[in-house]
C-alpha cells in the first residue's frame, strides 16, 4: 500500500490537514509524522530512513529547511542529507540511511524552494526523480492549508479539521497518486481556481506557485495548464 511521512518544522495545521487528506483521499498508509517545532534527531533519521510515495516537508526554507529559532537545520545534496539538531549533526548517505529514494511526489511548506534551480536539481536526485510541489518566494502555511481544503487564517477550532473546502488538490486528484502529470497538473489548476488576490506590494500571490515535473521540467501557475 502506498504512504506517506510529514516532517513539518513546526506546528501547523497545514501538516495536519495533508495527513487528513493523505488519508481519506488518497487512501495512502501512515508513516511517520512529525508535527513539531523540535523533533528529536532518531525521530528525523527514522523518517529518512524509510520509503514512502509521499513526502510532505514543511518549515522555514533558504538553502535549508529549518525551524523558527534555527536549532534544527536539514541540509539537502545528491548523495544525502546533514541533519543538525540541537547541536549534534548527523549525515545520511543516499541509499544506506536514507532510503527515501523513489518519492512520486514532494509537497513543500516551505518559502523559495522553486527560486534556485540548482537546488531543485539537488532535491530531485536525493529523492529518486518525484514530482515537487514548491514556491517562488515568500509563502505561508495557510496558502497551503487552503490547498488542502482547509480554512487558512479561519478558525479550525476545536478539533476536528474542518472538511473538505472546494476546490482542493486531494479532490482533484481523484483518490490516485498513479499519474505524475495529474500531480503537478492538478496543483496548478486548483491554484488557479482559487481567488487569491494580491500582496501589499500588489503582487499576484497565484505567481508563486511552482511544480516540477518527473521529468525536471518547472512548470508556474500562469502557464495555460490542460
Amino acid at each position: 500500500m502506498a504512504s506517506f511521512s510529514v516532517l513539518s518544522l513546526g506546528t501547523r495545521r497545514d501538516a495536519k490537514q495533508f495527513q487528513k487528506g493523505a488519508i481519506k483521499k488518497l487512501h495512502l498508509s501512515a508513516g511517520i509524522t512529525l508535527n513539531t517545532p523540535k523533533p528529536p534527531l532518531e525521530d528525523i533519521k527514522k523518517l529518512f530512513a524509510r520509503s514512502d510515495d509521499v513526502l510532505f516537508l514543511a518549515g522555514h526554507y533558504a538553502g535549508s529547511l529549518y525551524n523558527a529559532d534555527h536549532t534544527v537545520d536539514v541540509a539537502f545534496a545528491a548523495d544525502k542529507l546533514t541533519i543538525r539538531c540541537d547541536g549534534q549533526t548527523s549525515v545520511l548517505n543516499r541509499g544506506t540511511q536514507f532510503k527515501q529514494t523513489n518519492c512520486k511526489l514532494v509537497i513543500w511548506g516551505g518559502c523559495s524552494v522553486c527560486d534556485d534551480d540548482g537546488a531543485i536539481a539537488v532535491i530531485r536526485a536525493l529523492f529518486g526523480s518525484p514530482v515537487l510541489i514548491g514556491w517562488i518566494g515568500v509563502t505561508g502555511w495557510e496558502i497551503t492549508d487552503i490547498m488542502f481544503g482547509g480554512k487558512g487564517h479561519g478558525s479550525a477550532e476545536p478539533e476536528p479539521l474542518p472538511d473538505f473546502a472546494e476546490p482542493n488538490y486531494f479532490t482533484a486528484l481523484g483518490g490516485s497518486i498513479t499519474d505524475p502529470a495529474r500531480l503537478w497538473k492538478d496543483w496548478l489548476k486548483v491554484a488557479k481556481a482559487i481567488p487569491w488576490g494580491n500582496d501589499a506590494q500588489g503582487k499576484p500571490f497565484l505567481d508563486r506557485f511552482c511544480a516540477v515535473d518527473s521529468g525536471g521540467k518547472k512548470h508556474v501557475a500562469s502557464e495555460a495548464i490542460v
